[in-house]
């Protein structure tokens, strides 16, 4: 019994491994390019509709570890690709790692601005901090993005964008 308890574990530390390695993180410019169709896709369509394809698993806008965000002026969040149970919540005082406000600071880019956001969080796997960047497009009454994993280094070059 022993060793098949043993195997067992070895067995689901393999497959977890395995699945950790297979995961392929997007760059940030697919981030980008994804944040830009999603906030045309809520204007085109309005953000009932598009949160059921931000949110569809086997949709264009949950790729690799990609998903979109998108909040309202108060904070409301109208749309969350990888937590869609967060839709209705009111996460205006959400705080990142380092103790910063990143719905309020998303909500401080002026309307019709495009922006990136640098902060660090914990991953949603392995729960160490890491960067993470998102680009942001914010309208009059909300802002959408998508975060990709990114460098201290990749801050900085990410600017031209």
């Amino acid at each position: 019994m022993k060793t098949f308890a043993v195997s067992a574990f070895l067995a689901f530390c393999l497959t977890f491994v395995s699945d950790l390695a297979a995961t392929e993180f997007a760059s940030l410019e697919e981030a980008r390019k994804l944040s830009i169709k999603a906030a045309a896709l809520i204007e085109e369509i309005g953000i009932v509709k598009a949160r059921e394809q931000f949110h569809d698993p086997d949709g264009e806008f949950l790729k690799k570890d990609l998903y979109v965000f998108a909040y309202d002026n108060k904070g409301t969040v109208l749309a969350y690709g990888s937590r869609p149970h967060l839709t209705g919540k009111v996460l205006i005082n959400f705080r990142d790692m380092q103790g910063r406000y990143l719905v309020q600071e998303m909500l401080a880019i002026p309307p019709g601005e495009k922006q990136w956001l640098d902060y660090k969080m914990p991953n949603s796997i392995t729960n160490e901090f890491e960067y993470k960047s998102s680009f942001v497009v914010r309208t009059k009454d909300y802002f959408v993005g998508v975060g990709a994993r990114s460098s201290k280094e990749a801050h900085a070059s990410h600017r031209e964008h």
